[in-house]
């Protein structure tokens, strides 16, 4: 093959490596991220807002139950509890605990209701 066949094969080939780089980035453009989409999810499962909150007997159980659901994004059970605060929300105590991935990073906020002795 002689030094011009291959100068044209190796910018060919450039092209369509930058033609496939700018397709994707068009799509992401286009469509928001799918961990967008499954935040919005996790934002509707039971914890994920505060009229949705979970129940829990006590305090010393609030961030073992939101560390015990799998992540949103890759589904793995490997969750630690990042951040666990009380805030007052329509009059009410509850919790929140913002739990994170340990594999893919990925965080998301839990609320607990901290049920009253009866």
């Amino acid at each position: 093959m002689s030094l011009g066949a291959c100068i044209l094969l190796v910018a060919v080939l450039a092209g369509a490596i930058g033609l496939a780089r700018v397709s994707r980035r068009a799509r992401r453009r286009r469509a928001p991220p799918l961990s967008d989409d499954l935040a919005r999810l996790a934002r509707a499962a039971p914890g994920g807002r505060p009229a949705d909150a979970l129940e829990v007997p006590s305090t010393s159980v609030v961030e073992d139950r939101a560390v015990s659901f799998p992540c949103h994004v890759c589904g793995e059970s490997a969750m630690q509890a990042l951040d666990h605060q009380v805030e007052e929300i329509g009059g009410e105590r509850l919790r929140r605990v913002r739990v994170g991935c340990d594999r893919c990073g990925a965080e998301r906020q839990l609320y607990v209701r901290v049920m009253a002795a009866a």
